[in-house]
């Protein structure tokens, strides 16, 4: 008998590791490209949510969170090094010039703008105005009931 569970752990020994890196999956990459800082009220209460829902960055989660200011080379230059990261998603604190130069950079990386001063789905670069099968979800306060309707 002792010959059998010495044979067992020596499979269960050489198992783990396989099984171990089967149970890792790759961390969820989320770009950020924003206005305001990562200290502001919106992105502290955001990465908040996102820990009570289970997303811990540096553990299942990288976040790439890009600062910039409201000049269009700043903008065009973090699109690019953004969309170059080949983050999972990209949001936006809705910024609408930030918001069109991610849409004219990418169709393949789903975007996610929330907008609180203007619609984003009424600009003619959305392509969720345009398509209904497009990589974006635009949200907006001033739609009728957010998010239920705010979200398309």
């Amino acid at each position: 008998m002792r010959r059998r569970e010495f044979i067992a752990l020596l499979g269960a020994i050489a198992a783990w590791p396989v099984a171990a890196r089967a149970q890792q999956t790759r961390a969820l990459r989320l770009g950020i490209l924003a206005v305001t800082p990562r200290t502001g009220p919106l992105w502290v209460a955001f990465e908040q949510r996102l820990r009570e829902l289970g997303y811990v960055d540096n553990q299942n989660l990288k976040i790439e969170f890009i600062h910039v200011s409201l000049q269009d080379e700043t903008i065009d230059a973090a699109v690019t090094k953004l969309v170059r990261g080949g983050p999972d998603i990209i949001v936006t604190g809705g910024n609408e010039l930030i918001a069109k130069a991610l849409w004219a950079v990418t169709k393949v990386i789903p975007i996610v703008v929330v907008a609180i001063d203007y619609d984003p789905l009424a600009l003619a670069t959305s392509p969720a105005s345009r398509d209904p099968g497009a990589t974006s979800l635009a949200c907006s306060p001033s739609r009728s009931t957010f998010p239920r309707n705010g979200c398309n």
